[in-house]
């Protein structure tokens, strides 16, 4: 009995694909014709139907045209068993990528969505549970220079591509305050500018800080010396849990630094004690004008709770 032989577009029919995909196939050297007539037709016979659902199935798991026809090449099992070993270890890491990709564009959402809701300008109280941060140290030398800070900033986002990782939002530089010189330049590290309060008193950048990945207890000062698990100085940070003065402000660096400054001078006429660090988290909404680029900051504080405080959540105060 004499080989069924089929046409490209039979074949095609039988396979439940087009045409296309067939030719496109013997291009690629993966499926060829069994026999090609005088006529220039190509002919398939039925028992490359299991050619096909071969490529097939390794295409519906992912694996490339180049990687199908290495297979291909020879289909011994443990051949076979080799190849989908190592291609499981590739959607292993592929799926971990996405799954970060997904935390962060989570985080992002987030912010933006907690920036939608709130007003520009304003001061508003809200609790915050600990929150666990991964932190990188600007040394104080470094916070006033501007290329330096710009400097150990890529260094810390490097830290994080280096190992295929991205650092995680709320995502900005935690100030400390700090006795001013009268000679001190501003930076973007610090954004730091003396109230009227006091005017030997500022605010400087003194670490990166992202979300940790893993929250939960175990956290360390960023000094401790213990931290050693991860290469580089990033180390882990608890936030306290607690009453927070939130603040969004848009603004050039020159208009953050006047903000900074009234956001505090606004707590400190009202008689609210805070924290001598206030996280200052970027917004990702950039605008530019003329030749300045206004940019959106979160800053935020916890306030020493007392019989003055029972009340702030429900307060909102314009910042002037």
């Amino acid at each position: 009995m004499s080989e069924k032989m089929l046409t490209t577009g039979a074949f095609a029919r039988l396979c439940k694909t087009t045409k296309e995909t067939i030719f496109h196939y013997d291009r690629e050297n993966l499926l060829k014709p069994r026999r090609i007539g005088s006529n220039g037709y190509r002919y398939y016979s039925l028992d490359q139907l299991w050619d096909f659902e071969s490529i097939a199935t390794l295409k519906d798991i992912g694996i490339s045209l180049q990687d199908i026809r290495y297979y291909l090449q020879d289909t011994k099992p443990e051949r076979l068993l080799s190849f989908l070993q190592e291609k499981d270890r590739d959607l292993d890491r592929e799926i971990a990528r996405l799954a970060q990709r997904k935390l962060f564009l989570g985080d992002m959402l987030k912010s933006l969505e907690e920036l939608s809701d709130s007003r520009l300008g304003t001061v508003t109280f809200a609790r915050q549970e600990e929150t666990l941060l991964e932190v990188w140290p600007i040394e104080p030398s470094t916070a006033e220079d501007t290329r330096a800070f710009w400097e150990t900033f890529y260094a810390y986002l490097g830290f994080y591509r280096e190992q295929n990782k991205m650092a995680r939002w709320p995502f900005g530089t935690i100030l400390q305050r700090v006795e001013q010189q009268s000679s001190s330049k501003a930076t973007p590290a610090a954004t730091s500018s003396a109230t009227s309060l006091d005017a030997q008193v500022g605010y400087a950048g003194r670490f990166f800080f992202g979300l940790a990945t893993e929250q939960g207890e175990g956290a360390r000062s960023p000094a401790d010396k213990a931290g050693k698990e991860k290469s580089g100085p990033l180390s882990l940070y608890a936030q306290k849990a607690g009453l927070y003065a939130v603040c969004f402000h848009e603004g050039t660096y020159t208009e953050q630094e006047r903000a900074l400054a009234a956001f505090v001078r606004l707590l400190e006429q009202r008689g609210l004690r805070h924290d001598e660090q206030i996280f200052c988290s970027d917004m990702l909404v950039y605008a530019r004008h003329e030749d300045q680029t206004s940019y959106v900051n979160r800053y935020s504080v916890r306030i020493e709770e007392g019989d003055n405080t029972a009340e702030l959540p429900h307060m909102v105060f314009p910042l002037v």
